[in-house]
């Protein structure tokens, strides 16, 4: 590490992500960190005292940023910016932690390294819409099955949880089988009976397939693991399936929807209003 560098830094910081993380960094321990500061010869940066010299590199060991003096009154997220790239797909990792973007770097030392990680953007969306799921517990899980009939703005989000794991597994996954296949209907109609924060709504989705009751289709979603099913989801077969794939345009209805927010559907469902969110991460920005 450079001069005055500690790995006691007090910093916020999160476990790496991934495993590929993990092992990617394991290179990068103490040893190496010192050989990468002397081969990049780091030269001495004039700075006041509300700075500290950072210098980026990637795993290459390829300096992406620096030597440059930055204000410690700035967040990782603001030091990401000032070099080129993805702000949103770079990860800074200190010593084999990765950097929470809100940490502020006025616990940093004079002079530190930083080693720059790249991560697909659908991986960053399926860390936070998994940290979303988590909020839902099983008892609202259970009051789902008892609603004899839910509000539309309840069934309109269930109905675009069941259509992007389609997108992922398909009509003709096992689990499934729970609501006896499938538990759309095979087209999109025209719903023109809807009623969402009190505004008469339309919008051209599917229904519940013919003769399945929203008990029926809560307790088969529930015995077959549907909400692990959610949690676990492939968010980049998820963009793949949503590219051009058969329900994007029904999902788009939905989402062109104003009143269709995790925000208007809290003061209907708390649960639902975290299930909002999830799509809201999920796939709402794949519809763009």
């Amino acid at each position: 590490m450079g001069a005055g560098a500690s790995p006691g830094i007090a910093v916020a910081v999160q476990q790496t992500p991934a495993d590929e993380l993990a092992a990617a960094l394991q290179a990068l321990d103490a040893a190496d960190r010192e050989r990468l500061m002397s081969i990049l010869a780091v030269e001495r940066v004039s700075v006041s005292g509300s700075q500290v010299i950072i210098t980026v590199v990637n795993l290459a060991g390829l300096v992406v940023f620096g030597p440059q003096g930055v204000e410690r009154s700035r967040t990782v997220r603001e030091l990401k910016q000032l070099f080129e790239g993805s702000s949103l797909s770079k990860r800074l990792v200190l010593d084999s932690q990765v950097l929470s973007d809100d940490a502020s770097l006025a616990g940093f030392p004079v002079e530190v390294l930083l080693t720059m990680v790249l991560i697909p953007e659908f991986e960053l969306r399926a860390l936070a819409a998994r940290e979303v799921l988590k909020s839902i517990k099983e008892q609202w899980i259970m009051e789902f099955i008892q609603l004899r009939r839910p509000f539309d703005i309840m069934a309109v989000i269930h109905k675009a949880c069941v259509l992007a794991v389609a997108a992922v597994h398909g009509e003709s996954a096992d689990f499934w089988k729970h609501c006896g296949g499938f538990p759309l209907s095979q087209q999109a109609t025209e719903q023109e009976q809807m009623r969402i924060a009190e505004q008469d709504v339309k919008m051209c989705i599917r229904d519940l397939r013919e003769g399945l009751s929203w008990r029926a289709f809560q307790d088969g979603l529930n015995k077959g693991g549907f909400y692990k099913v959610i949690a676990e989801l492939d968010h980049g077969t998820l963009e793949e399936g949503l590219t051009n794939g058969p329900y994007r345009n029904e999902l788009s209805a939905i989402f062109n929807c104003p009143f269709v927010t995790s925000e208007i559907v809290r003061k209907t469902s708390v649960a639902h209003h975290f299930l909002c969110k999830w799509l809201e991460i999920s796939v709402k920005p794949l519809l763009v």
